[in-house]
């Protein structure tokens, strides 16, 4: 006798947790990923259990101020956020890359006059 795969219950959507570091967008389409599988009609209960399952921002809180009633919704609303958070990202490669940069480059040589308190000097005391 086989083992038989259960398709996934509208339970089963609680278990999807927004991972540390981890954008909105990949959050979402793997949230949907997991929701079409289901043979569910309660919508509210696919958005509450998207929202329980995120990490604490800006739209979570919005999600919980102002309540979706469906996924599509969720997924109308996400776009700002989403757009928000590619160029943040896109902004923190760029700068990573200018800080890789300058670490790379050598140091600067300072050329050492007269007198400026490295060692004896060459004048003389009048």
């Amino acid at each position: 006798m086989a083992n038989k795969v259960n398709p996934p219950r509208l339970y089963d959507l609680f278990d999807v947790k927004q991972r540390e570091c981890e954008l909105l967008k990949e959050y979402l389409n793997r949230f949907c990923a997991v929701s079409l599988m289901l043979q569910t009609q309660d919508k509210e209960m696919v958005v509450v259990a998207f929202v329980k399952g995120m990490t604490t921002s800006p739209f979570s809180d919005s999600l919980i101020k102002n309540r979706a009633k469906t996924l599509s919704e969720v997924h109308e609303r996400a776009t700002t956020h989403i757009e928000a958070e590619e160029v943040m990202v896109e902004t923190a490669q760029v700068t990573i890359e200018i800080v890789l940069l300058e670490a790379m480059k050598p140091p600067l040589r300072k050329e050492r006059t007269k007198g400026d308190g490295r060692g004896p000097s060459t004048q003389k005391s009048v």
